[in-house]
């Protein structure tokens, strides 16, 4: 018995359905935590950049990183 083999034509739709179900819908676990780690550093950033009177540099920062 072989443990990879060609899918069977019938369950063609099933196989699309996990392809999407594990690509597509996995895509929010690593969407969201980049997204909050992001704003993260940016708040870390701007309350740095206060200290100094530069918060206006923060876009700057973000945009050579």
């Amino acid at each position: 018995m072989a443990i990879v083999h060609k899918p069977d034509p019938a369950n063609f739709a099933l196989v699309v359905k996990q392809i999407y179900q594990l690509g597509v819908l996995s895509a929010v676990t690593s969407v969201l935590p980049g997204f909050s780690i992001g704003a993260v550093l940016a708040q870390q950033g701007y309350n740095q950049l206060v200290r100094y009177g530069s918060e206006s540099a923060l876009g700057l920062v973000k945009a050579t990183e």
